[in-house]
């Protein structure tokens, strides 16, 4: 509804009180109180994010009460939507914790899980596992490997929609050094705050960790930071994280850092196509990233035609008409032939996935492709057209 949401959180000063309250905030009305007839009791260190399967927010968790010994946190599931909030009683969900993350992966079709703790026992729970909330119900993800993150509050994942990755940067794990090394983290990553940087591959369902300083030094370009703000930015296609409290806990960091792979895969359309005939990136495999696949879809044929799907290490546009004689007018060749595939079109539309190498050398390297349709009657071949190019420039996510 391009609106921004604020449930709860807590009053602040010597002696916070919870807030229960909803607003919402839009360019032309500002802040408004929406004062729900339903709502999820008051609590702080919850967390929301916009459920693209039900349509509205979905809010996790949270502390319900505060004191002294802390008491045990929520596991609710509420939605927004239509103006007020219902509880949820899905059939399995992620153990009680706060101070959370969850964040929308609209390619999966899901709101990601990760992090949060639970501060009611001794030693404190850090939660390590992560979880989708998909078809109104919670499903654990199990990863490939059994790496975990590198902490667990006082961050905020952030999904980078380019590369597919929940990032997860600094925050707390532990608060002192872990020299048993139980559960792997603690002087493992940097401290608390942390200098780690942690990276869920929605691809391969896998944790990849990022750092290397010693216990309790920062890294010279963000610091130690934890309890920030962070947010992707599509137009620019990096993570950003804005403030933040440094390791004394008493001071701001007034710091905007920005986050992104380099080089960023890429497929910028190459020349045009003729007679209506387009190709280009589809699906979740949209991006030629290395170790990954990499779909496109020719579209705009007519049935029933041959389409040859190319892939080539030159671009030299050449009309079809030099080259063949059923070649059409105003249709380029965009590729070369150095890779082939021939597939049948009978719908209009041919999708081509191609798995992309898990070699970082390519990024030094370019690919041109392009489809061209081949079309027949009994006496041959009647016409030649071509869609768009597309230059495939390789990166590692």
């Amino acid at each position: 509804r391009g609106k921004l949401m604020v449930f709860g959180g807590d009053t602040g000063g010597a002696t916070p009180v919870l807030l229960g309250d909803t607003w919402e905030w839009d360019s032309t009305n500002g802040w408004v109180n929406v004062n729900p007839p339903t709502t999820p009791s008051a609590r702080r260190f919850a967390a929301m994010a916009y459920d693209p399967g039900t349509g509205g927010m979905l809010l996790f968790g949270g502390e319900t009460a505060i004191s002294t010994p802390a008491t045990p946190p929520s596991n609710e599931t509420w939605i927004f939507l239509a103006g007020t909030w219902t509880l949820f009683n899905p059939a399995s969900s992620p153990p009680a914790r706060r101070l959370h993350s969850l964040v929308t992966r609209a390619d999966c079709g899901d709101v990601f899980l990760c992090a949060g703790d639970d501060a009611s026992v001794t030693p404190n729970v850090r939660h390590l596992d992560a979880w989708r909330f998909t078809a109104n119900n919670w499903v654990l993800i199990t990863p490939i490997t059994n790496v975990i993150p590198h902490g667990t509050t006082g961050n905020h994942a952030v999904y980078d929609q380019a590369r597919r990755r929940v990032v997860l940067q600094g925050g707390q794990g532990i608060s002192v050094p872990n020299t048993a090394g139980g559960g792997g983290y603690g002087n493992d990553y940097g401290g608390s705050p942390s200098t780690w940087c942690s990276e869920f591959d929605s691809v391969s369902n896998e944790w990849l960790l990022y750092g290397a300083a010693a216990f309790g030094t920062a890294d010279p370009v963000i610091g130690r930071i934890s309890r920030y703000f962070g947010a992707y930015i599509p137009a620019l296609g990096k993570v950003y994280k804005v403030s933040g409290q440094n390791p004394s806990g008493t001071g701001t960091i007034t710091a905007t850092c920005e986050y992104q792979a380099n080089p960023v895969a890429a497929a910028p359309v190459l020349g045009n196509g003729c007679n209506g005939l387009t190709l280009s990136p589809t699906g979740k495999d949209n991006r030629p990233w290395v170790g990954r696949n990499f779909t496109t879809t020719a579209s705009g044929l007519t049935p029933v035609s041959i389409v040859l799907v190319l892939y080539g290490i030159n671009s030299i546009p050449t009309p079809l008409s030099a080259l063949h004689p059923a070649g059409v007018v105003g249709c380029d060749l965009l590729s070369t032939f150095d890779i082939m595939l021939t597939v049948t079109n009978t719908t209009g539309a041919v999708a081509t996935t191609i798995p992309v190498p898990n070699n970082p050398r390519l990024v030094l390297a370019r690919l041109y492709h392009q489809a061209l349709q081949v079309q027949f009657n009994g006496a041959g071949i009647t016409a030649i057209t071509s869609t768009n190019g597309l230059s495939l420039g390789f990166g590692v996510p």
